[in-house]
């Protein structure tokens, strides 16, 4: 199987750019300008990562590979020359990369011989990113974000004796679907005042749970986090509930892995988190 694990991409433009006024940096052909260049970065003496494969599926998703060159020396036995000679290789693993440009998620593929984990990976796609002279010319910010499966932590709400505090953290504007009544608002905020990130916290006696499972949705699906003080019975005591652990994924089998199927399901698995009645 192949797994998939979906991020935000996140690029944060400096303060003075009108987005509106220059359509090379409106956010979704920032991505598209990146992987025109194909950039490559040594992360490490003798690690080289690279973006290659870029190949369009429709108007708005696509596909990369992203991987890392190494050189290794291998020991042999030259029957020849009747000696033991060393033999200089360079390998080169990479992993799949499927993106929606409009919605702005890339779903990562995990590849061990590249990282433990798609974080790991996603870090070096990061960098990779920033190393762009798009990104460095038009001095953007790059943020990759794991996308959470909220639904362990909704279901935790909704079913709580009750709830006595709520937090959330956000960042700057970027993402495309915030909800228009929180998240907005403080990325404005934000903004305003030339933060990086936030966070904010609401507490009551019992907090409203359909309220903080909407804004959590939302939460989860720009790559951010919540937390939530609750207790699930009168008698039990208050604990904390997290919303990011759980990350939002799909698994492929090899023998059915196409790019045009992967990008179908990381798109209703990415509907999923906004909306579980897409599940």
């Amino acid at each position: 199987m192949i797994d998939f694990y979906l991020y935000r991409t996140k690029f944060f433009l400096p303060r003075q750019t009108n987005i509106f006024g220059d359509n090379e940096l409106k956010r979704e052909n920032i991505l598209q300008n990146i992987l025109k260049e194909k950039p490559s970065i040594e992360l490490r003496e003798g690690h080289n990562w690279h973006i290659g494969n870029v190949h369009r599926i429709d108007d708005a998703g696509g596909y990369f590979a992203v991987g890392r060159t190494t050189k290794s020396i291998l020991e042999k036995y030259d029957k020849q020359s009747g000696n033991f000679v060393e033999e200089q290789l360079e390998t080169s693993p990479y992993t799949h990369v499927i993106f929606d440009r409009a919605i702005g998620f890339l779903a990562i593929a995990k590849k061990t011989k590249l990282a433990l984990s798609a974080t790991g990976i996603a870090s070096k796609l990061s960098k990779l990113f920033r190393a762009s002279d798009f990104i460095i010319h038009n001095k953007i910010d790059v943020s990759l974000d794991p996308i959470s499966d909220p639904y362990d932590f909704i279901d935790a709400v909704k079913t709580a004796y009750s709830i006595r505090s709520f937090e959330v953290t956000f960042t700057k504007s970027n993402p495309f679907d915030a909800d228009e009544y929180f998240q907005k608002p403080m990325e404005k905020y934000l903004d305003a005042a030339r933060g990086e990130k936030g966070k904010t916290a609401i507490s009551g006696r019992d907090l409203d749970s359909d309220t903080l499972a909407r804004v959590t949705q939302s939460v989860a699906a720009t790559g951010n986090d919540a937390k939530a003080s609750l207790k699930v019975s009168q008698s039990a005591h208050y604990s904390t509930k997290r919303l990011r652990g759980n990350p939002a994924y799909f698994p492929i089998a090899e023998e059915e892995f196409s790019h045009e199927a992967a990008l179908d399901e990381a798109r209703h698995t990415y509907a999923k988190v906004r909306d579980k009645s897409n599940a």
